[in-house]
C-alpha cells in the first residue's frame, strides 16, 4: 500500500515538472 502512494507521488510530482515546463516553453 505503501509502496503504491509513493509511486503515485513520485509521477504526480514528475508530471507536475513537465507541466511546469510545457508553460514555461509556451
Amino acid at each position: 500500500m505503501s509502496e503504491i502512494t509513493e509511486k503515485i507521488k513520485q509521477s504526480a510530482e514528475i508530471f507536475e515538472e513537465r507541466i511546469i515546463e510545457i508553460r514555461r516553453t509556451t
